[in-house]
Parts: structure tokens; C-alpha cells; sequence
């Protein structure tokens, strides 16, 4: 790119491509952090269930329950941020027949800033929806760990 508008419109999709890969990175954290407290509290229910039985309230019980169904929807809402989104990308059949015919022709700052803006847009689009997901996820997942702890307070409580 040659002028100063061009560049501006290059660093823009650097960013834009930042953010749409540090949300990706960001679900698959919560997917392992979620997967792991799914793993841990079902542990310890295991745990406790096979030894003398203990009484837990009814109210502790739909507590974890609750906490583990945050914590699943926490794991869902950042897959689906995994999933590939609709991104605009140039053709590649198209861009080839661009370089072998057209390759000395002028204008191609102008053409080629235009394609950029496109695709900038088409990120922009997919990092909002992506952000929201993250959002949910992370909203779940701080709910989940905050009804495991309220449960383990009831469960604390009703033993002594």
C-alpha cells in the first residue's frame, strides 16, 4: 500500500486478526479450566458417595447440580466460539488469473485496500458474535465455580 490511508487500512486487519484469534485462545482456556471442574466435583461426588453416607441436603444437591450445568454451558458456549466463522477471503483461482493477466496494470493499491476493508469488515463481524459467546462462557463458568462454592458452605455447615 502505498499511502498512509493504505497502511492504516493494514494495521486495522493486523489487529482485527489479533482479536479474532486471542478470543479463540480465550475459549479453549475455559473449555479446560470448565473440564476440569466438571472432573474435580464429580470426583469428590464419587468420593462421598461411596463412603458412609453422609446426609447432604436437598438443596446442596440442586446447588452442584446447578454448578455442574454452568459449567457444561460454559464449556459449549466456548467451543462454539471454535467454531470456523464465515471470514471474507479472496479466490484463489481468481487472484492467480489477477497476477498472470493483470499483474503491470495501475490501480492496484486501490483494488487491493478495497478487498482488505472487506475482509476487516467480515472479521470485525465474526469477532463481535465470537466476543459474545465468550461472554456467555465466561459468565457461566463464574457462576458454576460460585454455586460450587456456595455448596460447599451448605455442605460445611450442615456437617458441623
Amino acid at each position: 500500500m502505498v499511502n498512509d490511508l493504505g497502511a492504516h487500512i493494514a494495521s486495522e486487519v493486523s489487529r482485527a486478526e489479533q482479536d479474532y484469534q486471542s478470543v479463540r485462545s480465550r475459549a479453549l482456556n475455559l473449555v479446560g479450566v470448565s473440564g476440569g471442574l466438571v472432573a474435580l466435583v464429580s470426583g469428590l461426588l464419587a468420593i462421598a458417595a461411596g463412603g458412609p453416607k453422609a446426609t447432604v441436603s436437598a438443596g446442596s444437591v440442586w446447588i452442584i447440580a446447578a454448578a455442574l450445568v454452568a459449567l457444561v454451558a460454559c464449556t459449549i458456549c466456548a467451543l462454539v466460539v471454535n467454531v470456523p466463522g464465515e471470514v471474507t477471503a479472496s479466490n484463489v483461482t481468481s487472484l492467480r488469473e489477477l497476477v498472470k493477466n493483470d499483474w503491470d496494470d495501475s490501480g492496484w493499491d486501490l483494488q487491493v485496500a478495497s478487498l482488505l476493508v472487506d475482509y476487516l469488515e467480515s472479521l470485525r463481524i465474526n469477532n463481535a458474535h465470537n466476543a459474545r459467546w465468550l461472554i456467555a462462557s465466561i459468565a457461566f463458568q463464574i457462576a458454576g465455580i460460585a454455586l460450587i462454592a456456595v455448596s460447599a458452605v451448605l455442605i460445611l455447615v450442615s456437617v458441623h
